[in-house]
């Protein structure tokens, strides 16, 4: 069998994985898949995996977006009310939307595959979603319900803390069995959204930054930080490109800190993709944007994940993260 071959049946493997396993299809559902140019020969992958399951599918193309967090055309926001399960198949995420949120809120569940391709599809990652793990991330969920004020540490020279109290975890096992549900495999994840005018300090991002123009980096990336927001940015190349981003997009709600998060994945290996990079085990990552639809209250359409490896994280003064691992 040649390579091209074994990497076809990889891939079929994986699409059968994540509509049955990640998104419990089931006989007589919905489905609704959502795609753009990137993604399009992805599509009878998924079509015919699918089609083994429910005669009821329906696929939307909508035109590539800029950026994550833009809202989908109206038409396809309606179809996602009446969907049992969605699959967002574009290069930019639609999970922070409110045609997300609001699918959700009428039940549906939500797998939001942004940025995939043929070569995620054949990354070992996407197996890496176990729901015997659920106990874990459940546990830690717990854990920040209950706390105040987090403290991240490295030994690159991060020294941030942030206050969650009163904000609520979101437990991103990266499946979906309960309607409502929001799942993005392979990220396997906890986070939560931090009082968005408080945290401060020094962030030194040296894992990833999953954007285009930037994705796995060479060299470590500084963020100052101050009332929420990103006031300086410093480091080399991945800086400038950074800043250059910052600048074009001119919204001082773009530079809020608006998520911290745990990966679970252990069998995620950073490499710049953002659904693999967030999930990805001994790394935390930040958000910074939009955090309106999963428990914050900046409104943006723009979300930026930052991710930092073998951080040590303090609540209320108490190591629950050593190294990048759980302490539970």
């Amino acid at each position: 069998m040649t390579k091209r071959l074994i990497k076809n049946e990889i891939s079929k493997k994986a699409v059968d994985f994540l509509l049955v396993y990640c998104g419990n299809l089931k006989p007589n559902e919905k489905l609704l898949i959502i795609f753009d140019e990137t993604t399009q020969k992805l599509i009878p992958l998924f079509e015919e995996s699918a089609s083994k399951i429910t005669e009821f599918i329906k696929i939307n193309q909508i035109k590539q977006l800029s950026q994550h967090g833009l809202e989908p055309p109206k038409i396809v926001s309606r179809n996602m009310i009446k969907s049992d399960l969605i699959v967002a198949l574009t290069s930019k995420s639609l999970a922070h939307t409110k045609a997300r949120n609001n699918a959700c809120v009428k039940g549906a569940r939500y797998l939001s595959l942004a940025e995939y391709s043929l070569d995620v599809l054949e990354n070992e990652a996407i197996f890496g979603v176990k729901k015997n793990k659920l106990n874990l991330l459940t546990k830690m969920e717990t854990i920040l319900n209950k706390g105040k004020i987090v403290q991240v540490k490295t030994s690159l020279g991060t020294s941030l803390e942030l206050n969650i109290d009163k904000r609520l975890a979101n437990n991103c096992p990266g499946f979906v069995e309960k309607p409502g549900q929001l799942g993005s495999p392979p990220d396997m994840e906890v986070n939560i959204s931090p009082i968005e005018d408080y945290s401060f300090g020094s962030l030194i991002v040296d894992g990833s930054i999953t954007h285009p123009e930037l994705g796995l980096l060479q060299n470590p990336v500084s963020l100052k930080i101050l009332k929420g927001k990103i006031y300086k940015i410093s480091g080399q190349e991945e800086a400038k490109k950074l800043r250059k981003i910052f600048e074009k997009l001119n919204n001082p709600k773009t530079l809020v800190l608006a998520e911290l998060g745990i990966g679970f994945n252990e069998k995620a290996k950073l490499c710049g993709n953002m659904l693999i990079d967030e999930g990805a085990a001994n790394c935390v990552h930040f958000g910074f944007g939009s955090n309106s639809t999963v428990g914050g209250k900046n409104e943006v359409s723009f979300h930026l994940d930052f991710i930092v490896k073998n951080a040590d994280v303090f609540l209320d003064s108490k190591l629950i993260i050593k190294k990048g691992k759980p302490l539970i």
